[in-house]
């Protein structure tokens, strides 16, 4: 009785939910923030590569396909030249690319800060600098630590974007702020965002060593 019970008020959600259109757009945005989430250190080098190889080597075909009006011969040899180049480009500037965002995101929580806590702006400069010069400092010092926890941050947001889309397709957390303020406040989508960040870079610190452990 209790399972007949189950199944007929689990019935009408299920109803509702075949009847729902995903969007392959929200489900690739979850599964590729998922993925950066938990294993970005691995596969960061391969997609900046992969990056640089299309960015690079789409320009070099346009300019090719411009002066030679079109001639595939020509563009397809500016394709693969220039996509090759780029990915070397993005390979080599990996470390660099860690330095300067460190810095970067150093800086600007900095300047954040400052604004509200210093009230003479050469004060709220120095600190920006320093921190800027500490944030890029750490990062090539500890690169591991700052990939993991760069990606990890990036790839929680997407992959809690996606979701909360599926969600919304679902039914279950409607768009509609009055129908759902739980979810769509900004408090509980900070901490769902911190709480898989963390849960996402100690996976990647985790495996890590296991993989040094295990010598592989």
């Amino acid at each position: 009785m209790e399972t007949a019970a189950l199944t007929d008020s689990l019935k009408p959600w299920i109803e509702s939910l075949s009847m729902t259109r995903l969007d392959p757009a929200s489900i690739l945005l979850a599964a590729g923030g998922i993925l950066c989430c938990f294993f970005g250190y691995r596969t960061i080098r391969f997609f900046l590569d992969v990056s640089g190889f299309i960015a690079i080597g789409l320009a070099a075909a346009l300019v090719a396909g411009y002066f030679t009006e079109g001639n595939l011969a020509v563009v397809g040899i500016a394709l693969v030249a220039g996509g090759i180049t780029g990915g070397i480009i993005a390979h080599l500037a990996y470390r660099l690319g860690v330095v300067v965002f460190g810095g970067g995101m150093s800086a600007l929580v900095a300047w954040y800060w400052a604004r509200m806590v210093f009230d003479e702006t050469n004060y709220g400069i120095a600190l920006v600098l320093v921190m800027a010069l500490s944030g890029a400092a750490a990062s090539f010092l500890l690169e591991r630590y700052a990939v993991s926890l760069i990606t990890a941050a990036i790839g929680a947001w997407f992959a809690m974007r996606g979701i909360l889309l599926l969600l919304e397709a679902m039914g279950v957390t409607p768009a509609r702020p009055d129908t759902g303020p739980a979810l769509q406040d900004l408090s509980t989508e900070l901490l769902a965002w911190l709480a898989l960040t963390g849960m996402g870079f100690l996976f990647q610190l985790v495996t890590g060593r296991r993989k040094k452990t295990s010598g592989q």
